[in-house]
């Protein structure tokens, strides 16, 4: 088997956020989506998490189309995306960008009214004193991507926690012999380019393995050790 269900977004749980559930809490893919697709502008006041350069050219979006961007959050001391997107998307539209800072709280009734930002330390943990509040109606999680695990850890797949990715050998096959795993279900990438490149090696390990009627051709060894 070839197991390539691609990535999820992380959500709030996966940041550490506490606080309110209510509208106006959306995934970077959903604002794409509801923007580009069906015109929809999700809100006035925006928050974004993360700066990437999706993220950045998503700040600009909110600007072009009438919102105001209050801040985009980065938890690292350094931006994500590119220097030109950060001038040509904040910069250029007075949109802040904070640095070593993270979203801890959403607050709201129905729908969002304000968040909590922190300083956080060098080990990426919030500075007790220093939290303050935006008020905003809207918040966009756009903090990166996990690979999609859920069945192959059923399986009893070995997880690799420094990608959130299955730990393969050089065909890509897991400890559970016959399951092969490509793209960003095995770790997140950067060009479409790796993950052809992973399909391709997959289905080669797939092919040797069903040819040998599900005899190993080796002894499984991995090529990604796990993070002890």
């Amino acid at each position: 088997m070839i197991y390539a269900t691609g990535a999820h977004e992380r959500n709030i749980h996966g940041l550490g956020i506490v606080g309110s559930r209510v509208d106006g809490v959306y995934a970077a893919g959903e604002v794409q989506t509801l923007m580009d697709i069906y015109g929809i502008l999700p809100g006035k006041e925006v928050v974004i998490i993360g700066s990437g350069d999706v993220r950045l050219i998503m700040a600009r979006r909110f600007a072009l189309e009438g919102a105001k961007v209050k801040a985009v959050v980065e938890i690292m001391p350094y931006p994500g995306g590119l220097t030109r997107n950060i001038v040509q998307c904040l910069l250029d539209f007075n949109i802040p960008l904070l640095l070593s800072h993270a979203v801890v709280k959403i607050i709201g009734r129905k729908r969002v009214e304000k968040v909590v930002v922190a300083k956080v330390d060098e080990k990426l943990r919030p500075i007790e004193g220093t939290e303050f509040e935006i008020p905003c109606d809207t918040v966009i999680i756009a903090a990166g991507l996990r690979p999609n695990i859920d069945l192959l850890e059923k399986l009893g797949v070995i997880i690799d926690p420094s990608t959130g990715g299955p730990v393969v050998n050089e065909l890509l096959e897991t400890n559970v012999p016959g399951i092969f795993v490509a793209g960003n279900a095995l770790v997140v990438n950067d060009l479409v380019d790796y993950v052809v490149l992973q399909g391709e090696i997959a289905a080669e390990g797939a092919y040797i393995f069903v040819t040998n009627n599900g005899i190993p051709i080796y002894d499984w060894k991995p090529i990604i050790k796990v993070a002890i």
